[in-house]
């Protein structure tokens, strides 16, 4: 819903482009970041989380942007 959005937002003719869908910050989903590469595939970032018998507690909070932090594996989520 969040790229419908914030596509439309752009000037009619430059909301649904190849440049608009694959840009490099991506945008904000229900479950997180998300980006669609020009390859076709999609990158998300998401927040890790540990199942316990008293529920799941979040290890890793999802990023609020791609190339603001490293990821668990140390790898910027630009770098994946």
């Amino acid at each position: 819903m969040s790229l419908a959005v914030s596509l439309s937002n752009n000037p009619p003719g430059d909301r649904y482009t190849p440049n608009q869908l694959t840009r490099s910050t991506g945008f904000a989903g229900v479950d997180g970041l998300f980006r669609l590469l020009p390859d076709g595939t999609a990158e998300r970032g998401l927040a890790i989380l540990e199942v316990q018998p008293s529920g799941p507690r979040v290890i890793d909070q999802a990023p609020r942007s791609f190339s603001s932090r490293a990821g668990s594996y140390g790898r910027s989520y630009a770098e994946h």
